[in-house]
């Protein structure tokens, strides 16, 4: 949270499904219009903070099955 011209600002927080070592992965099935923007300024943050993760956002069984694989494939 911050203050801005007088005006509090609530503080904004976002907790991913699954972090590991080195990436994050975020579980949608769908991608609603309020979740759209809060992904980008989280992707913008860590941008900013020099943050180095894989994000992977897997919508489907078919997709989880696709992120294990590239993980295991990374260690």
């Amino acid at each position: 949270k911050f203050e801005y011209k007088g005006e509090k600002i609530r503080a904004m927080t976002y907790k991913p499904d699954f972090v590991g070592d080195g990436f994050l992965i975020e579980c949608k099935g769908a991608m609603t219009d309020g979740f759209k923007p809060r992904w980008k300024i989280f992707q913008y943050t860590l941008f900013r903070e020099g943050i180095d993760l894989d994000l992977y956002m897997p919508r489907n069984q078919g997709d989880v099955l696709k992120v294990i694989e590239q993980i295991k494939a990374k260690l």
